[in-house]
């Protein structure tokens, strides 16, 4: 079978949800699908700077070297060019993020639905984040779509929700994976004493927006870090939509010596950053899946994360659950687990047997069975 992929996601300067699931996922099902053919289909006027490390001989790259801008227009207007034309007629064409994209009706066309949060949340999105989205079409591509990924039950209820013109039967719910780089005990001592981390902290990690809610995180602990001598709050993670968000984020952090955000970390220092934290707490309004709560899991650190949306499914019983619009709520979860040491130890028992659950080979034999029915 010969699988176009639109690799867009691959011209990110700093990767993040979509870039990492597609470079895991793809790695994974080239490896179990040796006979298939995958081409990661790339249209910039500018050469991508960096591409994931894909070593699997069926992986294929393909630049088309037009105005990414021009491009979106006509897509937009005129629903051409065809993308699949490009790569010389695939059999199915995977699209695994939100993108200006147009596909002939001689293809299998399947894509990928994350979460519905700018339909959910509209208040949290600027201006221009709305009319992009807007822009989109996603109702004609849905309709369009031979199959919708959903990488969550919740994500395929708000699909659902919100296009009750899709045929539920083309929804397909397949969770994500979790593969954080392995680091030596050497390596994680090198980066944490590179990082300057503190002894004792407690970790946020994620994008910077306000669905993530880090102002409210910011707030709980400002509530309760005097009664732990030399406790930190540490943010890590880059801008999101929202870039005066970010900013009043930085502020309000400054504000407090014991508070340090770090930006955007590779996946080395996100590595060290979670084995080393006392608590990972990720208070997000909204989330279609929810990468960092398993990535924390996975290096044995306890996680507190929202009782809203998408996460009870992910974390199951392996985390506190908290109401993330209830600064007291986060605030007291927080005490309640740095002070019970014996309940860390049992967060972290379930929380390596709940992120077992979550590997991107299952997700990868998933995704080649789904294809194979197109």
């Amino acid at each position: 079978m010969k699988i176009g992929i639109d690799a867009r996601c691959f011209l990110e300067k700093n990767y993040s949800g979509v870039s990492f699931y597609t470079s895991n996922l793809l790695s994974s099902w080239a490896e179990i699908s040796p006979h298939d053919k995958f081409i990661l289909h790339v249209n910039s006027f500018f050469k991508p700077q960096h591409w994931p490390n894909l070593k699997s001989p069926n992986i294929f790259k393909l630049i088309t070297n037009y105005p990414s801008k021009l491009i979106s227009l006509s897509t937009f207007l005129f629903n051409r060019p065809y993308f699949d034309k490009w790569l010389d007629s695939p059999d199915a064409y995977w699209v695994p993020g939100n993108n200006f994209i147009s596909l002939s009706n001689q293809v299998k066309k399947v894509y990928t639905c994350h979460d519905l949060s700018w339909l959910v949340f509209p208040e949290f999105y600027s201006l221009k984040g709305k009319i992009w989205h807007q822009a989109l079409q996603l109702t004609k591509k849905f309709l369009q779509a031979d199959k919708i990924i959903a990488v969550s039950e919740y994500t395929k209820s708000d699909l659902l929700r919100f296009y009750p013109q899709i045929d539920e039967k083309k929804i397909v719910v397949i969770h994500s994976g979790v593969n954080l780089k392995k680091l030596t005990e050497e390596q994680i001592d090198y980066y944490a004493k590179n990082l300057s981390l503190p002894e004792d902290y407690i970790l946020y990690l994620g994008n910077i927006e306000p669905r993530k809610n880090v102002l409210n995180l910011i707030l709980a602990f400002n509530k309760i870090y005097k009664d732990f001598p030399g406790l930190n709050l540490i943010i890590a993670g880059g801008s999101g939509w929202h870039y005066g968000y970010s900013r009043l984020v930085l502020n309000v952090s400054k504000k407090n010596p014991q508070i340090r955000y770090l930006g955007y970390v590779n996946e080395e220092q996100k590595s060290v950053l979670y084995k080393k934290a006392k608590i990972f707490v990720f208070p997000s309004y909204y989330e279609g899946f929810g990468f960092p709560p398993l990535e924390a899991m996975q290096y044995a650190c306890p996680v507190i994360t929202s009782q809203t949306t998408s996460l009870p499914e992910i974390v199951g019983r392996a985390a506190v659950l908290i109401n993330p619009f209830d600064i007291n709520d986060i605030a007291s979860a927080i005490a309640e687990v740095l002070k019970n040491t014996s309940w860390q130890t049992e967060l972290i028992k379930r929380g390596q047997k709940q992120v077992q659950n979550f590997t991107w080979q299952k997700t990868a034999l998933q995704m080649k069975e789904l294809f194979s029915q197109l």
